[in-house]
């Protein structure tokens, strides 16, 4: 009896590590450039499913082409890909398939080159979406530091007074500027 319960515990084990071992693969890769379309080399991505880094490598950081590639298993929804460099505005793309590979083109903004309400808009939610992905982590003041978002805080503030006609839209970016300055600490 030992004999047939030993056997069938190690068939039960190499089916499972088989099961393991054979997990799909996805990846997430791409370039990031900036407004000229010039790669961004060292930008730091990674890809968040369920407020987790998931992938490898993690970090990512692009090489001198500007090209990434992470790869990861096959599940859930990937709920955010996330891009930081500290010469340029944060960025985020959310909302991609959890059992698809998928090739991502990302353009980075200087926080003194922004252009357009919409970019505005887009970096202001990538703030609100990374605090929240840092704060689950412990990593707030150690990104807020590495990645100078004082500094492109303070410069979307300028750009917002001088690129958005509509008193209305100012005054509701301001107000999201304040709030995420309010997060981070800044007074």
């Amino acid at each position: 009896m030992n004999k047939r319960m030993l056997f069938c515990t190690l068939v039960i084990s190499t089916v499972l590590t088989g099961l393991v071992m054979a997990q799909k693969k996805n990846s997430i890769s791409g370039r990031v450039m900036d407004n000229a379309d010039k790669p961004i080399p060292d930008v730091r991505v990674q890809v968040y499913r369920n407020s987790r880094v998931i992938g490898k490598p993690d970090p990512m950081l692009t090489d001198s082409e500007g090209k990434y590639s992470i790869d990861f298993d096959e599940g859930e929804p990937v709920e955010t890909v996330r891009y930081d460099q500290a010469d340029y505005t944060p960025a985020t793309v959310e909302g991609l398939s959890g059992r698809r590979d998928h090739t991502i083109h990302k353009t980075l903004n200087k926080a003194t080159k922004l252009t357009s309400y919409v970019q505005i808009h887009e970096v202001l939610c990538a703030f609100e979406t990374i605090y929240e992905l840092d704060s689950r982590t412990d990593m707030v003041k150690q990104n807020f530091e590495r990645y100078k978002y004082r500094a492109a805080l303070e410069e979307i503030d300028k750009a917002i007074e001088s690129i958005v006609a509509s008193p209305a839209s100012k005054n509701e970016l301001k107000q999201r500027v304040l709030l995420i300055k309010q997060k981070y600490g800044i007074q």
